[in-house]
């Protein structure tokens, strides 16, 4: 209208003819373009990491780092629609208190969601590194220990209604019976906003780790190398024989190339490779304690439930896949044409699976260590430059 926002009307003729019928009660014309400056949201971050390390050169190939780093953010996330926003408009009309029609179960004023976030984590290692060659022997090792630490809290504040943000006060209203439909035979209509009961979850993720690799490598033609790593969490189980499991791997090459019996002009690169290594994998949804999951709020206890959402176990422990895994690289013609060959076999075992359980200890299935899976197959990749 000559450049200027035009409101319309969104509602059913009944329903206009019900709110017209009440005194005091708020226009409900809607435009779009100006409904949003008063309904909207924003997201407020920050975050900090630093990074420090000193390294010590001990002798000759032996050198020592020590160091770590250190990361926390915060966010806040805001949902606010004000008084005179089409949606809180609505709801002060809709819940309109029938015995008394000053009074309404959504006060005037403004609603806000808040959520707030917040999460550090931190690393320190030490480390020894160990790099020589001798003729024609060369080795290199390395050892080390880590500690981290990741945790993070997330609240969820309960909506606040007939907020003031001069004041920063908002009226108290009982969000868990307006949740549970009690009030709605009072009201004109409906409340029409979404209340949030608010929530609350925190983790808090402990490792402690060694661990130590080395390779060992003659005349360029035969190189063995193997790894070892202990990890210790709290999301592992508290019986001792479950806790102390080191994942590690051996392999080795041969460089068919290098040998002095070959000689093909045109290969660049023959290597024939094989490994054997266990490793694991862990849930961060289960633990080995008790965890409880709050319900929804009960009119008729006139409280809120709970259940359990991860039940005791005591011998929680790695998802173990043991790998066998042989392989062929070449490389022709310049390195213009090439390919990988590997043949591998997967065998994993103690698969967090649901295990059916007894039901007179009050569950019929749990989350254990009891599944098994096993793979195989062949990995071909191709490799060319057309243009050099």
């Amino acid at each position: 209208n000559d450049g200027n926002p035009v409101a319309y009307n969104t509602l059913s003729y009944g329903l206009e003819q019900l709110y017209n019928s009440y005194d005091g009660l708020k226009n409900l014309s809607y435009n779009p373009i100006t409904d949003a400056s008063e309904d909207y949201s924003k997201t407020s971050s920050y975050s900090a990491r630093l990074n420090a390390a000193l390294n010590f050169h001990i002798y000759e190939g032996l050198e020592a780092e020590v160091g770590g780093s250190w990361q926390r953010g915060n966010s806040l996330y805001r949902r606010i629609a004000t008084q005179n926003s089409f949606l809180m408009r609505r709801a002060y009309n809709g819940s309109t208190y029938l015995a008394n029609p000053s009074s309404h179960y959504i006060p005037n004023g403004d609603l806000v969601d808040e959520t707030r976030y917040s999460n550090e984590n931190w690393t320190i290692r030490t480390q020894f590194s160990y790099n020589n060659t001798f003729g024609k022997h060369r080795v290199s090792a390395l050892a080390g220990n880590e500690v981290r630490r990741i945790s993070y809290d997330n609240n969820s504040y309960a909506t606040r209604v007939g907020y003031n943000a001069v004041a920063g006060s908002y009226t108290p209203i009982d969000i868990f019976e307006l949740n549970n439909y009690t009030y709605d035979s009072n009201m004109l209509y409906d409340k029409v906003v979404t209340l949030r009961n608010g929530s609350y979850t925190r983790r808090d993720t402990r490792f402690v780790s060694w661990y130590a690799n080395g390779a060992y490598e003659y005349d360029n033609r035969y190189l063995v190398s193997g790894s070892i790593r202990e990890d210790l969490t709290n999301f592992f189980g508290t019986d001792p024989k479950y806790r102390y499991r080191p994942l590690w791997s051996v392999g080795g090459t041969w460089k068919i190339n290098n040998e002095d019996f070959f000689d093909v002009s045109w290969v660049d690169r023959l290597y024939l490779r094989a490994s054997y290594g266990v490793n694991g994998n862990i849930s961060l949804s289960e633990g080995p304690y008790m965890i409880l999951s709050a319900g929804s709020y009960n009119s008729t206890t006139g409280g809120v439930s709970n259940g359990i959402s991860s039940y005791p176990n005591n011998s929680l422990r790695w998802e173990k896949t043991q790998t066998t895994n042989i392989g062929l690289d070449a490389d022709f013609l310049g390195n213009r044409l090439g390919f990988s060959i590997d043949y591998y076999f997967k065998r994993s075992s103690d698969i967090l699976a649901k295990d059916a359980m007894d039901p007179t200890t009050g569950v019929s299935s749990m989350t254990r260590n009891v599944g098994a899976i096993h793979n195989s197959g062949v990995e071909l990749s191709l490799r060319a430059v057309p243009v050099k």
